[in-house]
């Protein structure tokens, strides 16, 4: 009797322990539940509408039911009762009228609920009658609530023919989706924004279709001519490679019976839809007796192709297990790839499907697979084997549904040169072409959604072409000067990749180039003169602050002797966090690099985990460097401390290096226009977009001697005191600083 009372305490214990594993759970991690029980049983389009139906049908019934109780809360509060009060019949009925009154929820934005669409009735159906129920639901819905006719799809349910448990199972997962505790606003808006991310952008392509958009593939089609032999595309799609590589033959005057075409994809509805799109076009396709995994299930093990396409799921995860695949042939000579990351597992599967004498693959990968530390050994071994041909880098919003920008990769088994499609190619083992596409976003293109509109980045076909221009230039390019335009295109030897660390980012090769105009001393010196003239004239009493510029202009282009200091090496970092819990103000930094207060809502902030910041320190953030052109970062020269975000680096001048830095030279050097445009330049890497911290302090300062600093410091400091008083004094501090700065990098340059 004692056992079985342990056991029956154990086994209550368990149910605690479930239901408190349960509570825990986000969101993102019920729906990926949601997932596995459709994997197999729907496609791409079908999963998404379908959850995101029965998440939208769970939440507005549980606003459904919160307001229901908002009611009879209110009419209690009327009578003077409170939730659990004895009522009388004619109280409860009176409660009952108020909550079947509709206007009641319509008030406040809710759906008034019948018993046709409301989850909780239809959740508590036999499994074997909620498909049609939901379906007729639905339309019930869209037909009593006239602002979502045609928002929700039709006859859904039953067109997918899923399995009653697999259905009852999903609605059971979805049901642990209580709004109540998920606080976001827009609830449904977060589960699109889940769907979008995994199935169109799509972090996990082997469960969906991820479509390529049109000017990309012609892009790839027109780098590599696959005018003849195989093609082959291991994650294949709909096969819309295959059907831009067959137009671009035709376009050429090829016949398409010249290609033969391979292809392998996953999605058992995008497989069937590859193969009705392939012959719906006349092209004979050779995709495998089934879908499956090109990782688990080759479909072509012995294929050795001419020409590789494809747009693989960008940084697929978990895409085999720790002990699966690991000495797969295909690996050989590499090294294995990590499981968290498929991105080398695609280059390795697609670099040994490619014919070893004259096979080229062009194919799209996120920015991250271009120096990725835990690949950094396969990346070695690809570029020492002479495998990579040509890195672009493309403009982001070029994809439908995410605004990432991407990298297109071109591997060649054969640049000793010779005889390319009418053109005489040279050899060009050992060096690899860098190409910056990011600023070629001027041509868009609109889509319609249903409720709205989006834009995105397309190549037309002058660009294509210019593209392509500067891909053949290089392979023809047979000058004594280096193949290099600043900011475009850099061809780098395999000597130089190394010393960067074997990193293929394109900002490491390609020259920033400085658009400052380089002005001379007297023009510098004239140009201040006639400025403080003016000021002079309008202003007597600032006759000797202002005349002290002239002479401190003029002291400072006599005297410039200038070396280049890595910004780390100057500064030390603080990391000072309000462990005391101060109740001070807190900052952040705006896109003219001051500080100024948060616009935050603090309420309920654990500020103790905030940086101080004092006299004399910095702050620091490269997020979103790329996506804004704007590096922030502020020098601080207040009295008493303030606090900022721990997302910010805070930094002061390393202890010994006082005479040799100013905190407010560096300040001046960042607050130039181009330092913002080249923080955007070298955040290439990220695939947020981040000016990386390993990046900034990497960044080099030129420094002159700590007078010279402190005569520019003065000038700054007087034109900014200038500024207040008059327009033209602003012009000072726009024009002559930056000039002064311009021409002590020129002075840097010219001496490296």
């Amino acid at each position: 009797m004692e056992k079985e009372t342990k056991e029956i305490k154990v086994s209550k214990a368990k149910k605690i322990t479930k239901k408190k594993a349960a509570k825990q759970q986000t969101l993102e991690d019920i729906l990926f539940e949601c997932r596995n029980k459709l994997r197999g049983n729907a496609n791409m389009t079908t999963k998404r509408d379908m959850l995101l139906t029965l998440v939208f049908l769970r939440f507005i019934c549980s606003r459904f039911n919160e307001q229901k109780e908002k009611i009879k809360a209110d009419v209690l509060s009327q009578l003077g009762k409170q939730v659990g009060d004895e009522l009388s019949a004619e109280e409860d009925d009176f409660i009952g009228i108020m909550q079947q009154n509709k206007s009641s929820y319509e008030q406040d934005g809710v759906f008034f609920l019948q018993d046709e669409y409301n989850w909780d009735k239809l959740n508590s159906l036999p499994a074997s009658d909620r498909a049609i129920s939901l379906d007729n639901g639905i339309t019930k819905l869209m037909e009593t609530e006239k602002n979502l006719k045609n928002a929700l799809p039709s006859n859904l349910f039953v067109n997918a023919r899923l399995e009653p448990a697999v259905l009852k199972g999903v609605m059971d997962d979805v049901n642990k989706i209580d709004p109540r505790n998920f606080k976001d606003v827009d609830l449904i808006g977060r589960v699109y924004e889940y769907f979008l991310q995994q199935f169109a952008v799509n972090a996990t392509k082997e469960d969906g279709e991820f479509y390529t958009p049109q000017s990309i593939v012609e892009l790839i089609a027109n780098l590599i001519e696959p005018y003849d032999g195989t093609i082959y595309d291991p994650c294949c799609g709909s096969g819309g490679m295959f059907v831009q590589s067959v137009r671009l033959i035709e376009a050429h005057g090829g016949n398409k019976r010249n290609v033969s075409v391979y292809g392998q994809e996953s999605d058992p509805d995008t497989y069937r839809l590859a193969k009705m799109n392939l012959a719906a076009r006349g092209i004979s396709y050779h995709l495998g007796d089934s879908n499956a995994s090109s990782f688990t299930n080759d479909k072509h093990p012995n294929l050795r192709a001419d020409y590789i396409m494809a747009n693989p799921p960008f940084n697929l995860k978990d895409w085999r297990t720790d002990e699966k695949l690991t000495k797969d042939i295909r690996w050989n000579g590499y090294g294995l790839p990590p499981v968290g990351n498929a991105n080398y597992a695609w280059i390795l599967h697609m670099l040994y499907h490619l014919d070893q004498t004259k096979g080229v693959a062009g194919f799209l990968l996120s920015n991250g697979a271009l120096e990725d530390e835990d690949t950094l050994a396969i990346r070695e071994q690809l570029i020492k084997n002479d495998k990579v041909e040509a890195i672009f880098i493309l403009p982001r919003e070029m994809f439908y549904s995410t605004d990432t920008s991407v990298t297109l990769w071109i591997l060649n088994q054969n640049k000793k040169g010779g005889l390319r499609n009418g053109r005489q190619v040279r050899n060009r083992e050992n060096e690899v072409l860098f190409v910056d596409l990011r600023t070629w976003n001027q041509n868009n293109s609109t889509i319609k959604t249903d409720k709205s509109k989006k834009t995105f980045v397309v190549f037309n076909e002058e660009q294509i072409k210019a593209i392509c221009d500067i891909y053949y230039g290089w392979q023809t390019y047979t000058e004594m000067e280096p193949y290099d335009k600043p900011e475009l295109y850099h061809a780098a030897s395999i000597d130089e990749i190394e010393a960067n660390g074997w990193s293929l980012t394109t900002s490491r090769y390609i020259q920033f180039n400085d658009k400052s105009p380089v002005l001379a001393s007297k023009m510098i010196v004239d140009e201040t003169n006639q400025i403080v003239n003016d000021i002079q004239s309008q202003m007597n009493f600032f006759d000797s602050s202002f005349k002290s510029i002239s002479k401190e202009v003029d002291a400072t282009t006599k005297k410039i002797v200038v070396g280049k200091e890595r910004i780390g090496d100057l500064i030390k970092v603080t990391d000072c966090r309000n462990y005391a819990n101060k109740q001070i103000m807190v900052c952040g930094i705006n896109k003219t690099k001051s500080f100024m207060p948060t616009i935050a809502d603090m309420n309920g902030v654990d500020i103790s985990k905030y940086k101080l910041v004092n006299k004399g320190e910095f702050a620091f953030s490269g997020m979103q460097t790329g996506r804004d052109k704007c590096i922030r970062i502020a020098l601080y020269e207040g009295d008493n401390p303030i606090l900022i975000s721990p997302a910010y680096t805070t930094f002061k001048i390393k202890e010994g290096m006082e005479e040799k830095v100013l905190p407010e030279y560096i300040l001046l050097f960042f607050k130039r226009p181009e330092m913002d445009r080249y923080g955007w330049f070298i955040s290439d890497s990220s695939v947020r977009a981040n000016l990386d911290w390993s990046r900034f302090i990497a960044i080099k300062i030129p420094l002159p001697s700590i007078e010279v600093q402190r005569s520019i410091v003065n000038i700054y400091r007087c034109a900014e005191e200038a500024k207040r008083i008059a327009d033209e004094a602003d012009r000072l501090s726009r024009e002559i600083c930056p000039a002064l700065m311009q021409h002590i990098i020129h002075e840097a340059e010219t001496k490296e």
